[in-house]
């Protein structure tokens, strides 16, 4: 890593404890302002701050001729299994962490002796600390941007996708601001691969809801950076649906 990745780095982390330290501070006088209610909410113990959440999909796909040359038809059951819990302590903080296997049904190929669990994955696991407005969310987490044509889940897909990201947002009224930073790849030696943004919605009306979306995808290998910037539009009139 060469000395101007080091400083952004550093900058990056200090940047981000300085958030979290703010957010805490103005949460704690948002709490000094609200104490009846806040009284009043710690006083509650009947409900748990915690939520677990439980997927089990299994699929069947059949493919033929899906490249367009002879004898590539086949056909296989795939399956995701996914167990997370959320942690909803207060409204301030909340933090999540989420397991999933992916697998193909016949992938181990001895059923006593392949114990080695490699398909187990953490999809999700971050915390996130808010403040009125102003929210920090920082670990593995999904994006999703509008419809998910550029930055999405990919939910269709078994495995999903998620990022190593830092997130940072804004939401009051019609607006939602949001920039991140996110690390797709660390191998050191100058490989490393980022992708890095912001997106700005905009809900007007149920006539029109608008986005500007700015994308920075750096490849240190290659020494590529390409940028994606543009405008997503969708509403209703008179009952008809645009995008």
């Amino acid at each position: 890593m060469n000395l101007s990745k080091r400083i952004f780095v550093v900058f990056l982390f200090s940047l981000i404890g300085l958030v979290f330290h703010f957010q805490a501070y103005a949460c704690e006088k948002c709490s000094k302002h609200n104490k009846t209610s806040t009284v009043t909410a710690s006083t509650d113990t009947s409900q748990s701050p915690f939520t677990v959440s439980l997927q089990y999909r299994p699929r069947f796909e059949y493919n033929q001729n899906k490249d367009f040359t002879a004898d590539t038809s086949n056909e296989f059951v795939s399956q995701r299994a996914r167990i997370g819990v959320t942690a909803n302590f207060n409204e301030h903080i909340l933090s999540m962490i989420q397991f999933q296997d992916v697998r193909a049904w016949g992938e181990e190929i001895d059923t006593l002796n392949d114990f080695s669990a490699n398909a187990i994955d953490l999809h999700q696991g971050f915390v996130q600390l808010g403040c009125k407005h102003w929210y920090t969310k920082i670990g593995r987490q999904e994006i999703i941007f509008d419809n998910h044509r550029l930055v999405g889940n990919v939910d269709w897909t078994q495995q999903g996708r998620s990022f190593d990201s830092v997130l940072f947002g804004f939401q009051k009224d019609m607006y939602h601001l949001r920039l991140f930073f996110s690390k797709i790849s660390d191998t050191g030696l100058k490989l490393d691969k980022d992708l890095h943004g912001s997106h700005l919605n905009l809900s007007v009306s149920s006539v029109l809801n608008l986005s500007v979306l700015f994308l920075q995808n750096s490849d240190y290998d290659k020494h590529i950076k390409r940028n994606t910037t543009g405008l997503y539009a969708k509403g209703e009139i008179n009952s008809i649906f645009y995008e």
